[in-house]
Order: structure tokens, then sequence, then C-alpha cells
């Protein structure tokens, strides 16, 4: 961690890397092995994640690093006690779209490295629920949401990569174009044609809910 934490210049911000660091990186290392089926280079997803994280620390709310904190607190007392359970009982539902915004700087790596190494092949993008031991958050979880609310985001979760995450970047997370562009390596006019495609993908399955985008 060291190496990182050289890489920054406050120590306000070496806190706040620790923080992100100590709270998601074995979740993130699960995601990236997940997709990539290899440790060494889920790895060096997980590394290459990190150091775009080191340039974003801005974009994570005060109130999130303060509880982050306290869960870190919290699990020295208690080893076996896990991010989402403790999220869920002090009603904390802000910090879940910190890990929806780390978890999708992860898979943007990935695949910029499977595109350049030309082996784009397509990699199921499921939810990636709590499994035993894991604190993985999809995005049905993140707020008590009316059923019309609940199925959009299901919809949502349907959609391929980078439609999914530039929807939900700029809809629940109310990133700009040109944010999400800097976040996922595209111009703000690709992201809005990404954006626009994603919702037309998105009608047709909400219309058949019952439902209207």
């Amino acid at each position: 961690m060291l190496a990182y934490l050289m890489l920054l210049d406050t120590e306000r911000e070496r806190q706040q890397f620790v923080v992100l660091y100590e709270c998601y990186r074995d979740a993130l290392f699960y995601v990236a092995n997940y997709i990539l089926k290899d440790e060494s280079r889920a790895e060096d997803a997980v590394h290459e994640t990190y150091l775009k994280v080191l340039n974003h620390l801005d974009k994570i709310h005060d109130e999130d690093y303060r509880i982050l904190k306290k869960y870190l607190k919290n699990k020295e007392k208690y080893p076996e006690l896990r991010l989402s359970e403790f999220l869920k009982k002090k009603n904390q539902k802000s910090c879940h779209k910190v890990w929806n915004y780390i978890v999708t700087i992860l898979k943007n790596t990935i695949y910029d490295e499977l595109r350049v190494e030309k082996r784009r092949m397509e990699i199921p993008y499921e939810e990636y629920v709590m499994s035993e031991g894991e604190d993985l958050i999809g995005l049905d979880s993140l707020v008590s949401k009316s059923d019309e609310e609940q199925y959009v985001l299901h919809c949502i979760s349907r959609l391929p990569y980078p439609y999914k995450e530039v929807l939900y970047l700029q809809y629940y997370q109310e990133y700009s174009s040109k944010e999400i562009g800097e976040l996922l390596n595209k111009s703000p006019a690709s992201i809005r044609q990404i954006s626009k495609r994603g919702r037309d993908k998105l009608k047709k399955w909400i219309g058949e809910g019952g439902y209207s985008l």
C-alpha cells in the first residue's frame, strides 16, 4: 500500500485511500477473478483500478469516508463483520454507491485490457450479490425503491457493458457525460450516444413490464 500512498499529496488523501483500500480490496479481487478466471491478472486489474481511484478521491463524499472508517473500526473488534451487514444495520445507503463507482472502474479496466489484446468476448455481467464471505452489492440493493423503480433497475442490470454502467452513473449517481467519459476513457459525445442507445434498449423491456421510461 505504501507505493499508492507515496503518490498522494496530503495526509487527508492518504487516509481516504487507506479506507477505500481496506474496505473494498478483497471484494474487487473477487469480481476481477470471477471475470478473468486468472488470479494473477485479477491482481493486476485491482492494482490498476486503485491507481485510477487515486485521481478520483474527491468523487466520494466525506460522510461516506466517515461511515466506512467506522466500519473498519468495528471490524477490528468483530473480524467476521461484513460491510453489507454493517451498512444495513446502520441504515447507510449512500455508501453502496461507493462500491458501484469503484467496481465500474474495475470492469472498465478489464474491458480496456481485453480490447487491447483483441480478445473481446461476451463476459456475463450478472449483478454481484453478496455471497458467503464477500461484500458485493447489486444495483437493486442500493436503496428502498418503489416497484417501478426496482423494475427499471432490474432492466438496467440486464444491459451489456457499457450501457448499464453509463445509465447507472448518469441517472443514479447524477454524473455528467464529461465525468462519465473521464471515468470510462470515452468522449462526452460517445457517452451521450451510448446513453441514447441504452435508453432505446430499455424502452421495450420496461414497456413489457407495464411501465414507461
